[in-house]
C-alpha cells in the first residue's frame, strides 16, 4: 500500500481533492516494459561481472522500467534525502535481484491492441534522450535529471493509455495528475518540477523549456505526432 507521506507537505498548497487524496492508499498497478528491455536484463544479469551502469542504461531506456524502480526506492526510503535517485545508486541500494524480479512482472506483448503503449514508451526515450543532448549545452543543468524530465514527461497519459479501472479511472481525467502521480510515486524533484503549474509555489527550473525544446527537435527531424502532445 502506497504511503500517504508524500501528502503531508502537499496538503499546504495544493488543493488536491479528496477523494483522489485517498487514491494514494491504493496499491498501484505495476507498469510494463518492453520485451526487448527484458531480454537485455536478461542477457547482461548473466554475465560473469555483472556492470550495474550497463543495467542502468538498459532500465533507463524503458519508461515502465524507470519508473518501477523509481517507486521501489519510494517505498523503501521514506526519507528522501537518503533515497537513492541515480539508477546505479537504486540497483546498488535496492539489489539487482530485487529490482529485476519488479520489473519483470509486466511484459508489452507487442500487437495492434499496444500500438499505442510501444509508441509512447519509444516516444518517451527519444525525448529523453534529445532532453539529455539539449542539458549539456545548458549551463547549470544536469543531463541525467534532463533525461529523466523528458523520460516521464508524458506519465499524465498513462491511466488512459493503460486502462486502469476502478478509483484509478481518476487519473484519466484531468491532465493536472501528472503532478499528482509525480508525488504520489515520489518522483525526483525535476520530474514533479515539469508538472508544477506556473502559479503554485516554486518554479518549473528549466525542465520545462528543454523538454519543449527536444519536441522542437523531434518534430524538426522526423514527423510524429506525439510531438504535439503537452509539452
Amino acid at each position: 500500500m502506497l504511503r500517504r507521506l508524500c501528502w503531508v507537505d502537499l496538503d499546504g498548497y495544493r488543493p488536491f481533492p479528496p477523494a483522489f487524496i485517498e487514491l494514494a492508499e491504493f496499491e498501484f498497478p505495476g507498469l510494463p516494459i518492453l520485451p526487448e528491455t527484458l531480454l537485455l536484463l536478461d542477457l547482461k544479469a548473466q554475465d560473469p561481472w555483472v556492470d550495474l551502469t550497463d543495467i542502468s542504461r538498459v532500465l533507463l531506456r524503458d519508461l515502465g522500467a524507470t519508473a518501477q524502480i523509481l517507486r521501489l526506492a519510494a517505498r523503501e526510503y521514506a526519507d528522501a534525502k537518503s533515497r537513492p535517485v541515480r539508477m546505479e545508486d537504486c540497483i546498488a541500494d535496492l539489489g539487482l535481484d530485487v529490482c529485476l524480479e519488479e520489473v519483470s512482472t509486466k511484459i508489452i506483448v507487442q500487437n495492434a491492441k499496444n500500438e499505442a503503449i510501444v509508441a509512447l514508451w519509444m516516444h518517451s526515450r527519444e525525448i529523453a534522450e534529445y532532453a539529455s543532448a539539449i542539458a549539456e549545452d545548458t549551463p547549470g543543468v544536469d543531463p541525467a535529471q534532463a533525461y529523466l524530465a523528458g523520460l516521464m514527461h508524458a506519465i499524465d497519459r498513462l491511466p488512459r493509455l493503460l486502462g486502469w479501472s476502478g478509483p484509478l479511472a481518476e487519473l484519466a481525467t484531468d491532465k493536472s495528475h501528472g503532478i499528482s502521480l509525480a508525488e504520489i510515486w515520489s518522483l525526483p524533484s525535476c520530474v514533479c518540477e515539469l508538472f508544477s503549474a506556473p502559479d503554485w509555489p516554486g518554479n518549473r527550473g528549466p525542465w520545462s523549456r528543454i523538454v519543449r525544446a527536444a519536441h522542437a527537435r523531434v518534430s524538426r527531424n522526423s514527423f510524429n505526432p506525439e510531438c504535439s502532445a503537452v509539452f
